[in-house]
């Protein structure tokens, strides 16, 4: 009759048994903007003028990128009217389609 043999145990393993039941997704950064054109066009296009020239560049640029409203590659190049006319036309454009 055989004995059982022994198995000598090391030291007891870190982390999870399966490291790939325990990953997770990277989270998705949703970009964020200060204002959205299109709510605040909803109380009047002069309205959002109002508000769009109360942000700084950095911030139309950011509406301008996430709404789409000009290329990526030429939001450096515009002027602060230029990012504030395409907000607008933008907005009432995509506003009137609805």
């Amino acid at each position: 009759m055989a004995l059982p043999r022994t198995v000598e145990e090391g030291p007891a393993p870190i982390g999870p048994a399966n490291p790939m039941s325990s990953v997770a997704a990277e989270p998705v950064a949703t970009p964020r903007v200060v204002l959205d054109p299109f709510q605040v066009y909803l109380q009047g296009e002069a309205v959002l003028q109002q508000q769009l020239q109360a942000l700084d560049v950095g911030h139309l640029k950011q509406i301008a990128r996430v709404y789409n409203f000009a290329p990526s590659e030429e939001l450096d190049a515009m002027s602060r009217v230029e990012l504030e006319a395409a907000i607008i036309a933008g907005t009432r454009v995509r506003v009137e389609r609805t």
